[in-house]
């Protein structure tokens, strides 16, 4: 566990400078020493999960014993309160604070990467926590079952995965990108893919959104799920039947995905610019 009595030293002897301390995510130990250290001052951003970490006794006293928390989606928030006892503590719901003002360009990826045919895109670590076998599979399946189709999937992030040998050439592994080029793929793609089941947030949904390009998600993620649900602006799939449906909806209604990728970019301007964000946080800090 990471820990550090030095900076709960300084926490504690220093108080009186500081108008709050700020702790992400729950687990570490140096948000659970961190806490204990200046309770009255200490906010929280936990990151949760339904997961066993956020059943276990001491962390319960974590969220109890502080000034305030903070959440980044509405599932969050709901299930901290589901199973923990927070009748006592101040909450809100915040989000988080995204990048909005830059430019994309989806004939500028396709030409700089030779990508002519539409595509799905994984934007992301390539690595089991993220479900990405999933994608792989229900990939691979796909395309089989829709033999005429030039479907590609694009991944970029770091990580490997292993592409099985029959799509092998309808997938582009793109590794790490700088940052416009990522921008530049949301705006290009069919639809983004964010198959995790296990998220607290997901940037790279607002940014798919703020490219103008609808999502796809899985449907035990309640946190992905629940936004695309929220903005009226994505599609969420539960197994491979759901997948190719969601899929072939989008590549068959091009006019009805570019305007739900329209109202995804209003979604995340009025709820996660940063100005927002910044204003919410200065109202729930009492500052």
């Amino acid at each position: 566990m990471v820990n550090s009595p030095d900076m709960y030293d300084y926490l504690r002897s220093h108080s009186e400078e500081y108008h709050r301390y700020v702790f992400i995510p729950y687990m570490f130990g140096t948000t659970y020493y961190g806490i204990q250290a200046c309770p009255f001052k200490s906010i929280l951003i936990p990151c949760l999960h339904d997961e066993s970490y956020a059943y276990f006794r001491h962390y319960r006293e974590t969220f109890r014993d502080l000034r305030g928390i903070i959440f980044h989606a509405r599932p969050e928030m709901e299930l901290a309160n589901r199973i923990l006892d927070l009748r006592n503590v101040k909450q809100s719901l915040l989000g988080e604070g995204v990048e909005t003002d830059f430019e994309y360009d989806a004939d500028r990826f396709r030409k700089k990467f030779n990508i002519d045919k539409p595509y799905i895109l994984y934007a992301g670590r390539k690595d089991e926590a993220k479900n990405i076998n999933t994608l792989i599979t229900y990939f691979k399946e796909y395309r089989r079952r829709n033999a005429d189709t030039d479907m590609k999937l694009v991944l970029i992030g770091g990580g490997e995965v292993s592409i099985p040998d029959e799509i092998k050439e309808d997938v582009y592994d793109l590794g790490f990108l700088d940052i416009q080029d990522k921008y530049d793929a949301c705006a290009g793609s069919v639809c983004l893919c964010q198959p995790s089941k296990n998220e607290s947030f997901s940037i790279v949904i607002m940014e798919s959104w703020l490219c103008e390009r609808p999502v796809l998600v899985h449907k035990a993620c309640n946190v992905t799920s629940n936004f695309a649900k929220e903005s009226n602006s994505g599609l969420y799939f539960n197994d491979y039947f759901e997948f190719e449906g969601c899929v072939n909806y989008y590549v068959n209604n091009p006019d009805i995905a570019a305007a739900m990728g329209k109202t995804g970019r209003q979604f995340v301007l009025d709820n996660y610019k940063w100005d927002v964000i910044v204003k919410r946080f200065l109202d729930f800090f009492e500052v």
